[in-house]
């Protein structure tokens, strides 16, 4: 089956180039339009104000004249308001629609509507056909009261001449956005990539890292402000890779040293028994003392399945409810010959509810248990306290043996670790190790503290009730 192939993915610079043009396109055009809208504005403002004036002198001269019969002496000075000025006609009519002037005299284009009441001068605009050609006008129309009727007139300015400047102006505008949105973009681009190179330095320092290749770290000196907590993170988990690997290597070395020892010491003990004819009770012994190194050899490979099982969340738990205390004292009767052997007191004290898996809680107690024992003082005592706190439950083991230098408490829970190699080396170096997963697997935790005062203290803790969501300790 051929593996499946990941989806094609955009690059950061690509979406953001691809957004800068929107972006470029958007504001471009909104500010070309605003450009255009006001040109168009400022062509009209201009045309009607100029109409305006021209229709209050209309107005002026038809009021002096005051009747129709007087207008035509006034015609002359009508006419002057229109002389001179390219592209301006007016038109006189009575309210019978019957023309009193008209300059120039040709035939003006028709009108779109009437004037509106007197006083109520609008300005629109229209289009006529002149010879095929189309011709638009600024038109102002109005009427204006006289003796025995009114007058109505119309103003009618040619504005084709400012369709070429508009257009002229439109195609500035368009040329300037093109060009506006191209810089943009380009720039845009530039400044993309300039600013992610600190993320492609990130990403070549991590095609750098390997197994082998763990000691760069990469530098934060003069990051932007959004990539030191990423540079900072790798840093992290350079460092606890390193760390990983430092304990893998110490535990594989420690592994080789465990494994090794109880088979060179089958292995010599057979060679010497080989070596000459032995009795039938010497070869028993023999045997016995093979016995007892595989046993040792079980133990050990039986909880490094164990931890095995637990790493990959395989190891499944038992839920149930109980009393730790009661635990803690059956335990306690467990160790009850070897108690008596070495004069050793053990109390329980405390009573609390848990809800957990009953054998791995009860696997956790024996092995510190057995720990404070072994690691025990001159006082000969182990004490174990429970206690409920809040929505967890505390398990202190005590003893009151030589304090545990500082240094070694950190990796008191590695896996196989002694703060004395040299010392006890019948344990197989796993029980700290174990107790510390079945904590985790619970999600929990343990720890410890030693001084002179108060001796050596191991504290494990447990939710108090099982989780609604499984644990992925829990997964079987």
């Amino acid at each position: 089956m051929n593996a499946r192939r990941a989806p094609a993915t955009h690059s950061v610079a690509g979406r953001l180039g691809v957004a800068l043009a929107v972006i470029s396109v958007a504001s471009f055009a909104a500010m070309g339009l605003y450009v255009y809208v006001g040109i168009l504005e400022d062509y009209a403002a201009r045309d009607a104000a100029e109409l305006h004036g021209k229709a209050a002198l209309v107005r002026h001269i038809v009021e002096e004249a005051g009747t129709a019969a007087r207008l035509d002496r006034e015609a002359h000075r009508l006419r002057d308001i229109v002389m001179g000025h390219r592209g301006l006609r007016l038109i006189l009519q009575d309210a019978s629609g019957r023309r009193l002037l008209a300059v120039p005299e040709e035939d003006p284009p028709p009108l779109f509507k009437g004037p509106g009441p007197p006083g109520a001068e609008r300005v629109e605009t229209l289009i006529a056909r002149d010879g095929g050609r189309e011709v638009r006008y600024r038109a102002l129309q109005g009427r204006i009261p006289i003796q025995g009727g009114e007058v109505v007139f119309a103003l009618l300015l040619d504005v084709s001449g400012e369709v070429p400047l508009v257009q002229g102006h439109l195609q500035s505008i368009v040329a300037a956005a093109l060009v506006g949105i191209a810089l943009s973009v380009l720039l845009g681009v530039l400044v993309v990539r300039r600013n992610l190179m600190p993320l492609y330095a990130i990403s070549a320092a991590a095609r750098k890292v390997s197994a082998s290749h763990l000691t760069a770290d990469l530098p934060t000196a003069g990051l932007p402000r959004e990539l030191r907590p990423l540079a900072d993170s790798f840093n992290d988990m350079l460092g606890s890779l390193r760390q990983s690997f430092e304990r893998l290597s110490d535990f594989s070395a420690d592994l080789a040293h465990e494994l090794r020892t109880p088979v060179s010491n089958m292995q010599g003990l057979a060679q010497v028994t080989l070596s000459r004819a032995r009795s039938a009770d010497e070869y028993r012994l023999v045997v016995e003392s093979n016995l007892e190194e595989c046993e040792r050899l079980a133990r050990t490979i039986g909880d490094m399945l164990l931890l095995a099982r637990m790493d990959r969340h395989s190891e499944p738990l038992t839920w149930s409810r109980f009393d730790v205390a009661e635990e803690a004292r059956h335990v306690a009767q467990i160790f009850e010959p070897l108690l008596a052997e070495q004069r050793i007191a053990l109390s329980v004290v405390g009573k609390a509810q848990l809800s957990a898996d009953r054998d791995m809680v009860r696997r956790a107690l024996s092995n510190l248990v057995a720990n404070a024992i072994a690691h025990g003082g001159g006082d000969d005592r182990v004490d174990v306290e429970v206690r409920p706190v809040g929505t967890r439950v505390e398990i202190v083991v005590r003893n009151r043996g030589r304090p545990i230098p500082a240094q070694h408490l950190p990796r008191l829970f590695d896996r196989f670790y002694r703060v004395d190699p040299a010392r006890d080396r019948a344990g197989s170096g796993l029980g700290l190790a174990i107790v510390k997963a079945i904590a985790e697997a619970h999600g929990g935790s343990v720890g410890v503290t030693s001084d002179a005062l108060r001796g050596t203290e191991v504290l494990l803790w447990f939710p108090s009730e099982q989780p609604t969501v499984a644990l992925p300790d829990t997964a079987a």
